[in-house]
């Protein structure tokens, strides 16, 4: 068996505690360095979700306002098809009351 002397066992002490403490550092740094990337990632992710998000409900809102639009058009149009039956129809009537009385007219003189 090897027989270490105090200095020689007390300079191999201090390279493991050195050793140690180089390997605790690294350690730190690398668990550091991960812990940042995923807090980076999990950010990332929240963000693009946010994004996701303001998107959909802009789309809701919109979808919305497009069948409101709609609507409004289409009651516009059954309006107006309306005003243009009761126009016509008034038209007519007051054709055959005008035009009538003007034939007779006509066809007895």
């Amino acid at each position: 068996m090897v027989t270490l002397e105090k200095s020689e066992f007390a300079n191999l002490r201090v390279e493991n505690e050195n050793e140690t403490s180089r390997i605790r550092v690294d350690n730190k740094l690398a668990t550091n360095l991960e812990r940042r990337t995923v807090t980076d990632m999990f950010t990332d992710q929240e963000k693009k979700l946010i994004k996701y998000m303001e998107l959909r409900e802009a789309t809701t809102e919109f979808t919305k306002k497009d069948t409101k639009t709609k609507s409004i058009i289409s009651e516009t149009s059954n309006k107006t098809d309306s005003e243009i039956a009761s126009l016509k129809t008034r038209m007519e009537s007051n054709n055959k009351t005008t035009i009538m009385p003007l034939l007779l007219l006509l066809l007895t003189s």
